[in-house]
């Protein structure tokens, strides 16, 4: 029973022990102060380093780590996992030609604030991807071959503030794309291939500041479904195929944004009344380059000039209104604008020149290859009649050695 007792009381001393050890050997971030950027050749050589990353060492010369070599492609688990990794901030991973990142790849970078993995050809990501990155605050995943953001992808990169998904292939956004990300700051998802976005994609996004739109595919949006972006300041919607934009709706952000961005667009109207009443704080205001008719924005610039709201105008072509192209009557805004008609034409004739010279060229080398064949084949057949030729010879002599000795036979035994 003594014995029992001992025993149990030594392996609560040993758990203790334990405990403590875990305890104190957290992991404490330190700040940004003269950190620098390390450069690697390759991952051979930031494996092997015997410098640590540690700011708080005499021998510290950075906790910025990139890379020179181009050549990851896959990124395994544990791939970056070293003595002293949990101590780099910010990891910069752009132009390394990285196609696949298994799950974990990030483990033991306890402190890593920013991830830079633009510029690479990744096509998917899974949830376990960003395991263990709490500390994450930028994520830039820009300029790769993203399809598709499935739900749960950033379920471990809570504490993430930018996410860069621009210039990708992204055709469709899941409802729970973005779940978790409550504090995001700023999203940009420029220049893919969305056509529509659910009415939920954004409900996690609760301290949403910037949401960038801009170059898509969208025809038509519900941004006043957009039920919990209360802290949104800036909204860029430009180069999109958006017919409509109706501004007579209570927004979530109607009080917080300052700047609408509906640029180069098919828009043919705006309630200007609504967007002053339920969007009352926008200063900045992108609307050149849509179908507007002329007495409409010349009205519309009217009330924006006495509302103090900026608006730049930057078309050069047709009709102008302050710089912002427009149309003088109703039936010019569905016909075929003369300027992108000349404008098709031009490339046409350029790419059917292009196709032409290409022709012509190939002609030639058909003309020439044609030739070739030619003079092979008359070679060939003036080689065959001078070989029959030579044989002939060859046999008549024959013929005529065998005469002579068929007569000398004859004489001999006569």
């Amino acid at each position: 029973m003594c014995y029992c007792r001992i025993s149990t009381h030594i392996l609560q001393f040993f758990i203790t022990m334990s405990l403590a050890f875990c305890k104190g050997d957290t992991i404490i971030c330190n700040g940004d102060v003269n950190s620098r950027l390390r450069l690697f050749q390759n991952i051979s050589d930031y494996h092997f380093t015997t410098i640590g990353f540690n700011p708080m060492r005499k021998n510290f010369r950075g906790n910025y780590v990139g890379f020179k070599s181009g050549n990851m492609e896959i990124l395994e688990r544990n791939f970056f996992a070293t003595f002293d990794s949990q101590n780099i901030l910010k990891m910069y991973l752009h132009h390394q030609n990285i196609k696949k990142i298994d799950p974990g790849a990030f483990l033991f970078m306890d402190c890593l604030k920013t991830l830079d993995l633009h510029a690479n050809e990744i096509e998917s990501l899974s949830d376990e991807i960003f395991l263990n990155l709490d500390r994450i605050e930028e994520l830039d995943l820009s300029d790769n071959k993203l399809q598709e953001i499935l739900p749960l992808t950033f379920n471990h990169t809570r504490t993430l503030k930018s996410l860069n998904l621009s210039n990708n292939k992204l055709e469709r956004l899941s409802i729970n794309s973005f779940f978790q990300l409550r504090h995001l700051e700023k999203l940009n998802l420029s220049y893919n291939a969305l056509t529509n976005i659910s009415d939920t994609t954004f409900d996690h996004l609760i301290c949403l500041k910037i949401l960038l739109l801009n170059g898509n595919k969208l025809m038509k949006i519900n941004p006043e479904k957009w039920y919990n972006l209360f802290h949104l300041k800036v909204l860029d919607l430009s180069k999109n195929f958006l017919s409509n934009f109706d501004t007579g709706y209570k927004f979530s952000f109607g009080m917080t944004l300052s700047c609408l961005n509906l640029t180069d667009n098919r828009l043919t109207q705006l309630n200007i009344f609504g967007l002053l009443k339920n969007i009352p704080n926008v200063s900045v205001l992108g609307i050149q380059q849509n179908r507007w008719l002329c007495s409409d924005l010349e009205l519309m610039l009217n009330i924006l000039r006495g509302s103090n709201i900026s608006y730049v105008g930057t078309s050069k072509k047709g009709a102008q209104i302050d710089g912002i192209s427009c149309y003088n009557r109703a039936e010019e805004i569905f016909s075929p604008d003369k300027h992108a008609i000349s404008e098709i034409k031009r490339n046409a004739d350029y790419h059917f020149n292009g196709l032409t010279h290409q022709a012509q060229i190939m002609m030639i080398v058909i003309m020439c290859l044609l030739v070739i064949v030619v003079v092979i084949l008359l070679l060939e057949v003036l080689l065959r009649f001078n070989l029959r030729d030579v044989l002939g010879i060859r046999g008549n002599r024959s013929g005529l050695d065998n005469y002579s000795n068929v007569e000398q036979i004859a004489l001999i035994t006569r």
